[in-house]
């Protein structure tokens, strides 16, 4: 299904638009291992992220955690009474399968 989605992605909306095109291609690009593993020291330095090295990957790891939070929230948000309704039987399902207890210690 996802391989559907990027060619439905690719063919509509980035076929029209070069700019989205060139931009979706960039963070491609931007976002692979190898990328990360070589630019990330040098680029959180020189953005003053870390001020000891060794301390990228601590600083990469807190960065993208309060990414992924920030955009659960914003898809949560927008998403209305649906994504309520869904966290909610989401919720119900992995009490049934772990237990209370099992939930509890997840999230303490």
């Amino acid at each position: 299904p996802s391989l559907i989605g990027l060619l439905w992605l690719l063919m509509v909306h980035l076929q029209r638009h070069l700019g989205a095109l060139m931009l979706s291609s960039l963070l491609s690009i931007g976002s692979s291992p190898v990328v990360l593993a070589k630019g990330w020291p040098v680029a959180a330095s020189a953005l003053g992220i870390i001020k000891t090295p060794g301390l990228e990957v601590a600083a990469l790891m807190r960065m993208l955690s309060v990414a992924f939070a920030a955009t659960t929230a914003s898809i949560f948000v927008a998403g209305g009474t649906q994504s309520i309704l869904v966290s909610m039987a989401v919720a119900q399902v992995i009490i049934r399968a772990h237990g209370t207890d099992g939930l509890m210690d997840t999230f303490s």
